[in-house]
Protein backbone atom coordinates (compact mmCIF):
# COMPACT_ATOMS: atom_id res chain seq x y z
CA UNK A 1 0.00 0.00 0.00
CA UNK A 2 1.04 3.48 -0.78
CA UNK A 3 -0.64 6.77 0.37
CA UNK A 4 0.30 10.18 -0.73
CA UNK A 5 -1.36 13.60 0.85
CA UNK A 6 -1.02 16.89 1.69
CA UNK A 7 -0.23 18.36 5.05
CA UNK A 8 -4.12 18.65 5.88
CA UNK A 9 -4.76 14.82 4.84
CA UNK A 10 -7.81 16.43 2.84
CA UNK A 11 -6.11 15.59 -0.76
CA UNK A 12 -4.58 11.84 -0.89
CA UNK A 13 -3.74 9.32 -2.97
CA UNK A 14 -4.15 5.59 -1.76
CA UNK A 15 -2.58 2.88 -4.10
CA UNK A 16 -3.28 -0.79 -2.86
CA UNK A 17 -2.01 -3.92 -4.79
CA UNK A 18 -3.90 -7.20 -3.99
CA UNK A 19 -4.87 -10.55 -4.73
CA UNK A 20 -7.02 -10.64 -7.49
CA UNK A 21 -10.83 -11.49 -6.37
CA UNK A 22 -11.66 -13.55 -9.35
CA UNK A 23 -14.83 -11.10 -9.75
CA UNK A 24 -15.95 -8.98 -12.17
CA UNK A 25 -14.78 -5.28 -11.72
CA UNK A 26 -19.09 -3.97 -12.05
CA UNK A 27 -19.32 -6.35 -9.10
CA UNK A 28 -16.33 -5.06 -7.25
CA UNK A 29 -17.08 -1.54 -7.65
CA UNK A 30 -20.92 -2.18 -6.87
CA UNK A 31 -20.12 -4.05 -3.54
CA UNK A 32 -17.52 -1.18 -2.81
CA UNK A 33 -20.78 1.54 -3.44
CA UNK A 34 -22.85 -0.63 -1.04
CA UNK A 35 -19.64 -0.85 2.07
CA UNK A 36 -19.78 3.18 1.23
CA UNK A 37 -23.28 3.51 1.67
CA UNK A 38 -23.84 1.58 4.57
CA UNK A 39 -20.91 4.02 6.30
CA UNK A 40 -22.87 7.18 4.63
CA UNK A 41 -26.74 7.34 3.84
CA UNK A 42 -25.82 10.41 2.25
CA UNK A 43 -23.81 8.84 -0.19
CA UNK A 44 -23.89 10.32 -3.85
CA UNK A 45 -22.80 8.56 -6.66
CA UNK A 46 -21.54 10.74 -9.39
CA UNK A 47 -20.34 7.85 -11.85
CA UNK A 48 -20.04 3.92 -11.60
CA UNK A 49 -18.47 3.35 -14.93
CA UNK A 50 -16.07 1.05 -17.22
CA UNK A 51 -12.94 2.91 -18.38
CA UNK A 52 -9.48 2.12 -20.39
CA UNK A 53 -6.63 3.16 -18.79
CA UNK A 54 -3.99 2.90 -21.49
CA UNK A 55 -5.42 -0.54 -22.65
CA UNK A 56 -6.15 -1.92 -19.60
CA UNK A 57 -10.30 -2.22 -18.73
CA UNK A 58 -10.73 -0.55 -15.56
CA UNK A 59 -13.91 0.52 -13.17
CA UNK A 60 -14.22 3.87 -11.67
CA UNK A 61 -16.49 5.00 -8.71
CA UNK A 62 -16.86 9.09 -8.46
CA UNK A 63 -18.54 9.62 -5.09
CA UNK A 64 -19.34 12.43 -2.93
CA UNK A 65 -18.61 11.22 0.58
CA UNK A 66 -18.89 12.72 4.38
CA UNK A 67 -17.58 11.79 7.40
CA UNK A 68 -16.72 13.37 10.36
CA UNK A 69 -18.44 16.86 9.66
CA UNK A 70 -15.93 16.75 6.10
CA UNK A 71 -17.49 16.58 2.58
CA UNK A 72 -15.16 14.93 -0.07
CA UNK A 73 -14.95 13.90 -3.44
CA UNK A 74 -13.42 9.87 -3.72
CA UNK A 75 -12.68 8.62 -7.09
CA UNK A 76 -11.73 5.14 -7.02
CA UNK A 77 -10.33 3.19 -9.49
CA UNK A 78 -10.29 -0.69 -9.74
CA UNK A 79 -8.39 -2.52 -12.20
CA UNK A 80 -6.82 -6.19 -12.74
CA UNK A 81 -3.07 -5.42 -13.49
CA UNK A 82 -1.03 -8.81 -13.60
CA UNK A 83 -2.43 -11.23 -11.22
CA UNK A 84 -3.56 -8.61 -9.11
CA UNK A 85 -5.90 -5.53 -8.06
CA UNK A 86 -5.38 -2.80 -8.33
CA UNK A 87 -6.92 -0.26 -6.26
CA UNK A 88 -6.45 3.68 -6.59
CA UNK A 89 -8.22 5.82 -4.22
CA UNK A 90 -8.02 9.80 -5.14
CA UNK A 91 -9.63 12.10 -2.28
CA UNK A 92 -10.31 16.00 -2.79
CA UNK A 93 -12.30 18.58 -0.47
CA UNK A 94 -15.63 18.51 -2.10
CA UNK A 95 -16.30 22.37 -1.76
CA UNK A 96 -16.31 22.70 -5.53
CA UNK A 97 -17.59 19.34 -7.32
CA UNK A 98 -16.65 20.12 -10.81
CA UNK A 99 -12.99 21.27 -9.52
CA UNK A 100 -12.08 18.15 -7.82
CA UNK A 101 -13.63 15.89 -10.46
CA UNK A 102 -11.33 17.65 -12.80
CA UNK A 103 -8.29 17.11 -11.02
CA UNK A 104 -9.13 13.70 -10.16
CA UNK A 105 -9.53 13.13 -14.22
CA UNK A 106 -6.28 14.60 -14.59
CA UNK A 107 -4.91 12.37 -12.22
CA UNK A 108 -5.98 9.48 -13.54
CA UNK A 109 -4.90 9.97 -17.11
CA UNK A 110 -1.72 11.09 -15.95
CA UNK A 111 -1.43 7.43 -14.69
CA UNK A 112 1.14 4.60 -16.48
CA UNK A 113 0.33 0.80 -15.67
CA UNK A 114 3.21 -1.33 -16.67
Amino acid sequence: MHVWSDATGQKAVIVIMGDDPKEDLAVLAKRLEDQQRSRDPQLQVVTNKAIELKGHKMQQLDSIISAKGQTAYSSVILGNVGNQLLTMQITLPADNQQKAQTTAENIINTLVIQ
